[in-house]
């Protein structure tokens, strides 16, 4: 990895000379890898398109929402932000953040941006996911670094790290190189994904943030290539699994080896595929349950509300008001009837505020983050 001399002040030991990373441009890269690799990654894109047909052929469009919240969770802990899904989903219904729900809401909010950005990438792109992750989290939400980061070595500063960025005046031109990268249509989707994602790392743009917008380029990527065309495949939970094989790719791909990131994602986009099925299919099943325990006529507002409830598997009195379109009384009568039949169940203790989760459905959500259950 060829490196510069950069002079950084260090906040207690004054200036110092350290090294950064100098990356090479990428925009007219020829990617070589392996034919074991091609091969590898051909069968992983083939699943990943069969993965979107299959969860919008059982789930319609709430496939995308539902995934998508899959992925935050699963992203975010990849950077040891940790939420449950019911933690997450009455922090949306209540809008009442902690600091872990709000950054990891912010992220669902961003997988799904990032899966219509359908148009060319471009450097605006990269400050518009990053605003919406950070907002009212960093100060300089959408704005790139102006100072050198450091990968490992903590408060010790960039000479103890195992990974020192480039240094801040290269990151623009850095950014526009990936981006004439991203625009390219010689490359198979996967593989221009996977090296994508891993010179966006490379090149750190953003004081914070990096990992989690690294892994919503994959999805603009995939979505743009046709790959994931109804929904976001979950890859962030096989990748969290994955996590030093990961890292250790990365830190190969910055010295010239392609083939250890390709294996990654080849992999991950694999298995997420397949387990992501599994978990479309317990979705559809708790869907079918809920109906069938549900003896109101199919135009009740409770029917209607078993429905909307893939929508917004925790709900308010309010909120199912609006989504329903009836008035408060009828929504609460809705929910009463669910939670009669043990579809819903309200989990604040509250009489003010109330909150109900269909469990069933957060329960099946949480599979899709359980991939220790994944079976070839």
């Amino acid at each position: 990895m060829k490196t510069e001399k950069y002079s950084w002040e260090h906040p207690y030991k004054g200036r110092e000379s350290i090294s950064t990373a100098v990356m090479p441009p990428i925009a007219g890269a020829t990617p070589n890898v392996s034919l074991a690799a091609f091969t590898a990654l051909d069968s992983a894109t083939s699943s990943a398109s069969r993965f979107d047909e299959y969860a919008h052929a059982k789930l319609g469009a709430d496939a995308l929402g539902l995934m998508a919240t899959v992925e935050a969770i699963g992203s975010s802990r990849i950077e040891n932000i940790h939420a449950t899904v019911e933690e997450l989903l009455v922090a949306r219904a209540t809008r009442k953040f902690t600091d872990a729900t709000l950054l990891v809401h912010q992220n669902r909010t961003l997988t799904e941006m990032a899966f219509w950005t359908r148009d060319d990438i471009t450097f605006e792109t990269f400050r518009t996911f990053h605003s919406a992750l950070m907002d009212g989290v960093d100060p300089r939400a959408g704005f790139v670094r102006e100072s050198v980061s450091w990968i490992g070595g903590g408060w010790s500063g960039p000479r103890a790290a195992v990974f020192v960025p480039p240094k801040p005046e290269r990151v623009p031109d850095a950014l526009e190189d990936l981006v004439a990268f991203t625009g390219r249509y010689d490359i198979p989707p996967l593989l221009h994904v996977a090296l994508a994602h891993a010179q966006y790392e490379a090149i750190h743009p953003f004081s914070d943030g990096n990992g989690r917008t690294g892994r919503a380029l994959v999805h603009a990527m995939l979505a743009s290539a046709g790959v994931s065309q109804r929904t976001v495949l979950p890859i962030s939970p096989f990748i969290d699994t994955m996590k030093r094989s990961y890292y250790d790719a990365l830190m190969a791909f910055r010295d010239g080896e392609v083939e250890p990131i390709v294996q990654v994602f080849s992999t991950a986009v694999s298995r997420a595929s397949q387990w992501g099925c599994q978990v479309v299919d317990e979705l559809a099943a708790v869907h079918d349950r809920m109906r069938s325990v549900n003896m109101s006529r199919a135009d009740s507002a409770a029917t209607r509300l078993i429905d909307a409830l893939f929508t917004i598997p925790a709900t308010t009195v309010l909120t199912a008001s609006t989504v329903l379109g009836v008035p408060a009384t009828s929504s609460r009568a809705a929910i009463e009837t669910l939670e009669g039949l043990g579809l819903l169940t309200e989990v604040t203790g509250k009489k003010r505020g109330r909150v109900w989760v269909a469990r069933d459905i957060s329960d099946a959500l949480t599979l899709g983050l359980r991939t220790d259950g994944f079976s070839r």
